[in-house]
Formats: C-alpha cells, structure tokens, sequence
C-alpha cells in the first residue's frame, strides 16, 4: 500500500471516529456502564482521567445530552466545569459529590439546558444552593445523601417554578423550609421521599394540597409512622396516577426477599404504622385515576381495605409485598391488572389466584413467592396464557413455594408453545 492510499485510509477512520463522537447523545461514564470502551470496569476509573474526560467532551460536543458520573466525585469537577463550555446542549447530568459553591457562571452548567438534575452523595448545602439558583429551566431534581451527614433547608427554596420531579432519598429536610418550597411549585407532578427525616404531618399537609401531583411515593419505617395519622389527607389528591407507601425502603425488602422470610416473621418490623383500610376506602371514593398502587409492609391492611379498589379498571400494578392480613379471596377481583406481586402474603392460595388468572387478561407479571401457592396454580397459568387471544406473554415468579412439578419431557413439550416464563426467584428486583 502506498503512503497515499495509507493516508486515506487513516482519514476515513478519524472521519468515522469524529462521527462516532458527534453522533453521541449519551455518555455513561460510570463502573457499570456497558460503554466502557473495552476497559475493564476495574481500570476504568483509573484509565478515565480529567484530561481524557475533556477530549471525550470536546469531541461529543453538541450532541450530547446526557452525562452520568454518579461514581466519581473527581470527573464530577470536570463536568461541572467544562460542560457548559464544550457541551452547550446537555440536558441531564447525574453526578456523584461537589463541594464547589464558588463556580463561575459561564462556565457552569447554566450556560447548557439542564432540564434534568442528579447528585448522588450530596454534602455540600452551598453548592447546591448555587445551582439551582442558576438553572432556571430545571424539570427533575434527585437528591440521594445520607441522613447523618446531609441536611437540606434554603437549597429547596432556590428551585425554579417550572420543577416536575422531586426525589430525595436519605435527607435531614428542614421541615419549616421544606413546607414554604413546596407550596411554591405550582408544577410539581411527581414526589418521592425515601427514608427521609424531619417530614411531619403539617409537612404532608401541605403536600395534599398539590393539586398537580400525580405521583407520590414515601418509603421508609420512620417517615410512614411519622405520617400514620395524616396519610387519609391522601384521598384530596384527586388526579393522583401513581401512590407508594412502604414501611421498609426498597432495599430493605428485597433482601428480606431473598432469603425466604415470610411475611409474619416480619411483622415486628412494622407494627407500630397505622395504615389502616379507611384509607384505602377513602382513596377509592376519591382518586378515581389510581392506575399504580404500592402498600408493601403495611401489616394493618386487610381485604376489606383493598376490596374497594377491586373496582378500578384503569388500576394496572399492585404492589402488595408483605402485607401479612391479605388473602388470594380479595386478590381475584383485581381483573384489569398487569402486574401484581403478593411476595410473602401467606394468605395467598391457589383458589383465588386461578381466578385471577382466568380472567385478567393481560396480565403480563405475577409474582407469588413465599405466598401458599401450590401446582395447582402453575397448571391454571399454563392453560390461562394457552387461551389468550391477545397473545399476551406471562411471566411468572414461584420462588420459595410448593411448587413441584417435574421438568420431564411432556411436561416441556407442553409449556414449548406457551408465552409463559416461569422464574423460581421473585421478581422483586425487576418490578
């Protein structure tokens, strides 16, 4: 090959090179990114230096909309510094930890588009402050800390009006800041706290007074106890789609999950938290567009408490983990449903989930671990998914229950034509 012919060759592979770069709308930069560019995920932190950082930002250039360094509080320094100079369209930035309150303007963040906002080890109250007082166009804000070492008061107050999502997770909130900021968000769709400290009842009261929330979720022992005797003050939410109260933080229930604990061997993990059926009475009567439910650990709700939601035909996923006094009676009613997990409700038995099966048509996740299941609902499942006409795929989770049918042959051959996938670990993971 010539010298010329090799030069045109090295240019039409920096040419697909740049391409590469510009094309680029999302950049992961973290441990688990499957784009690690080959390296493996134990030198890549130490191969992914600033000044690599910088070239790569400078090559993605306009294109880029989104960057996540939610594991390096050091490359975090460089996005908050160069972005705004290299990456003018950037849109959603996840970073790890910044303790820097003193940025200049033009060269921060607010010179891009920052509609959506992420920081996963918050600890500098100052810098975030400065931030959000400088993103004006701000939609989504996610705040994670830990609640020894982070608090969170005036930071609040310098979120724009046009905020759509709040979730903190881990949060000392200052509640009396924490009350004004909330009512100043005439946008605010979507809130989520997770074991967070210093949320009171005039707190949550001035939370149901948001008429635009459609989302609210609020997971964690303390917080829901704390709450126990305003949560009916939910039934004013009257657009509300999407309601989570858990007394155990997601973390904490799936491990419980994991090693087979059944739901009445939990019990003294929550049974001090007043939620009680009224509630879900009175969220029946008045948030008529319920389609997500998620109450799990919530060990004083009973069929009668869930009976008046079997009604809603637009609820879709229910989310009933360890919730002890539920049985498979009250389950079957529950036809328009899509995903259902029941994961140690040991009230749960074949009857009333076969008749789930039979008529909830488009069912397409149902997770029945450690519940008191048996064949027989695995039997039903396969018949149920075989006379489908939607075509509609199943996928179901049987882990830690009395399921014992034998793989042999004709049994395979009879589930080979089924859109059924039968997983025997529950699904808590996934869901």
């Amino acid at each position: 090959m010539s010298i010329k012919s090799s030069f045109l060759v090295c240019k039409q592979w920096q040419n697909v090179l740049q391409n590469f770069w510009k094309s680029t709308r999302v950049l992961d930069i973290t441990r688990k990114s499957p784009l690690n560019w080959g390296i493996p995920p134990r030198t890549l932190r130490e191969r992914l230096t600033a000044p690599s950082l910088i070239r790569i930002l400078k090559n993605c250039g306009e294109g880029l909309h989104t960057i996540n360094s939610s594991d390096n509080s050091g490359l975090s320094y460089v996005i908050i510094e160069k972005a705004g100079e290299l990456c003018p369209n950037l849109e959603t930035v996840v970073l790890k930890s910044c303790s820097w309150p003193s940025l200049h303007i033009h060269k921060s963040l607010v010179a891009c588009k920052i509609t959506q906002f992420a920081i996963n080890n918050a600890q500098d109250e100052a810098f975030l402050s400065n931030i959000f007082a400088q993103l004006n166009n701000l939609r989504y804000v996610e705040i994670h800390g830990n609640p020894t070492h982070c608090s969170i008061g005036s930071c609040i107050l310098k979120l724009s009006k046009t905020i759509e999502v709040i979730r903190l997770s881990h949060i000392r909130i200052s509640e009396s800041i924490f009350n004004s900021a909330i009512q100043t968000l005439p946008n605010l769709r979507s809130l989520e706290l997770n074991t967070c400290s210093n949320v009171n009842e005039d707190s949550f009261e001035k939370i149901t007074y948001i008429n635009s929330l459609k989302y609210l979720k609020i997971h964690g022992f303390h917080l829901v106890n704390n709450l126990s005797s305003s949560l009916q003050l939910i039934k004013n939410l009257s657009n509300l789609e999407v309601l989570e109260i858990t007394t155990m933080n997601k973390e904490s229930l799936r491990n419980i999950s994991t090693v087979g604990i059944p739901a009445v061997a939990c019990k003294f993990m929550w049974r001090d938290v007043n939620i009680f059926d009224d509630l879900f009475i009175e969220i029946a009567k008045n948030c008529r567009h319920l389609r997500s439910l998620d109450i799990s650990g919530s060990s004083f709700v009973t069929d009668r408490g869930l009976n008046a939601l079997a009604s809603y035909t637009n609820l879709e996923r229910l989310i009933i983990n360890y919730v002890p006094e539920v049985s498979d009676d009250c389950l079957a009613k529950f036809h328009s449903l899509k995903i259902l997990q029941c994961v140690g409700c040991e009230d749960v038995r074949d009857e009333g989930i076969i008749f789930l099966l039979q008529n909830a048509r488009e069912l397409q996740v149902l997770d029945v671990s450690l519940t008191s299941i048996g064949d027989r609902t695995l039997e039903a499942a396969i018949d149920a998914v075989a006379k489908r006409h939607n075509n509609i795929p199943l996928k179901l989770a049987l882990g830690f229950t009395a399921t014992f049918l034998n793989y042999t042959p004709e049994y395979i051959e009879k589930i080979k034509p089924v859109s059924l996938e039968i997983i025997h670990e529950t699904l808590m993971e996934i869901v």
